[in-house]
């Protein structure tokens, strides 16, 4: 319905529909330029997103302190305070909203921003100093080759671009902000058939550390291996899709479990991406969920329960923060025994420049490999083979 899919489109109204049914136990706030947050009222560390779920490319930004906290609303929000003018006019005064008053006025709250702008400062001198050493290695150009130069000049073409777009944020943008729930998470594949669930297979993350928390493989969780999860996910998402109204449709969740307690990150109306739902996901199950639902919507004869689930292991190139000087091909590698490279699809190529892992789509785009093998453990050893094929710097 057009309800159910403004609640897993509105991460605030996901939020706050799940956590009156008790589904969601952490806090969650709205953040807007008319409504400044208090820094101090939240546990950290925490984690900030756009109000509206779009795709793989937006960042989730992770306030370590009540410091990014002051940073983050003070830059997105276009906050930082004007030049005061020469002459003081009679009768001037400054017009803040009443939230804005209480927070600026919150004991450590002009202290951080005061200690945000002076590190501010400091990377400013910082950047201006690596900007006079790219332009002494220009005039060094003609004379001499210095490797990694053209990625420099492309760097900091591309950092003045993020900079003025950084100068150009939507200050009525919607924010929500989050207590982050620490566990393992997992992404759950299933259909509602009417009003009943049916999982087709969970995911184990792989993830990144914080702050980026990207996931950068997907194991898959054996029905007979691990049935006590099996049947609190379906118990835990029974009550979820429930409580936001799903039927007849096919859904992708994320969510984290850490002990007895389990956390819905969101849920997409949408299958998983392509090199899941139409790759791994068949190869690990014999299920195209597209096609099953398709075929169910039909009326037509369907079944979205695998008969059998191979273990495997679907993974990203997550190199990062390096030159790439040697691009081995699939000839290159050496199976070990147990192990079979079931795809292998590689866009890195000799001197691209690996950057830190920020966003999905900034893993995503150089490609990935799927592994089948009895333990989970030779699969992850294999990870770090292949990490060590590449030749960095």
């Amino acid at each position: 319905s057009e309800k159910a899919a403004e609640l897993c489109t509105d991460r605030y109204l996901f939020h706050k529909q799940l956590r009156g049914k008790g589904l969601r136990m952490h806090h969650c706030f709205l953040l807007t330029r008319d409504y400044l947050f208090d820094p101090f009222e939240i546990t950290y560390p925490a984690i900030v997103k756009p109000r509206y779920a779009e795709n793989d490319t937006e960042e989730v930004f992770y306030m370590s302190c009540p410091g990014d906290l002051v940073e983050f609303q003070v830059k997105r929000f276009d906050l930082l305070p004007k030049e005061e003018p020469k002459e003081e006019k009679k009768g001037f005064r400054p017009i803040v909203t009443p939230k804005s008053e209480t927070v600026q006025n919150t004991p450590g709250w002009n202290a951080t921003v005061a200690a945000k702008k002076q590190q501010n400062e400091q990377i400013k001198e910082e950047l201006l100093r690596l900007n006079k050493e790219l332009m002494e290695l220009d005039k060094k150009q003609e004379k001499e080759k210095l490797a990694g130069l053209e990625w420099l000049v492309q760097k900091k073409l591309e950092l003045a671009d993020k900079n003025r777009e950084e100068k150009s944020f939507d200050s009525d943008a919607e924010y929500v902000l989050e207590e982050v729930f620490d566990g393992r998470e997992y992404a759950i594949d299933a259909a509602m058939e009417g009003c009943n669930m049916e999982i087709v297979m969970i995911w184990e993350k792989l993830m990144t550390a914080p702050p980026a928390m990207q996931a950068v493989g997907y194991l898959t969780v054996l029905p007979e291996e691990d049935r006590v999860l099996y049947d609190r996910m379906k118990k835990y998402l029974d009550r979820v899709v429930e409580t936001i109204g799903l039927r007849d449709c096919m859904f992708r969740a994320d969510v984290r479990v850490k002990g007895k307690d389990l956390f819905a990150i969101h849920i997409s109306l949408r299958p998983a991406p392509s090199r899941i739902h139409d790759e791994m996901l068949p190869y690990s199950t014999g299920i195209h969920i597209g096609r099953e639902y398709l075929c169910y919507m039909s009326g037509r004869r369907h079944d979205f329960q695998p008969l059998q689930v191979k273990n495997s292991m679907l993974h990203y190139f997550d190199m990062e923060n390096c030159f790439v000087h040697d691009v081995p091909t699939e000839k290159d590698l050496t199976i070990p025994v147990g192990i079979q490279l079931k795809q292998w699809k590689c866009s890195i190529k000799t001197l691209d420049y690996l950057e830190h892992v920020t966003t999905g789509e900034s893993l995503t785009k150089r490609g990935y490999y799927i592994l089948e093998g009895e333990k989970d453990s030779r699969l992850l050893q294999f990870v770090d083979t292949v990490n060590r094929m590449f030749k960095t710097s």
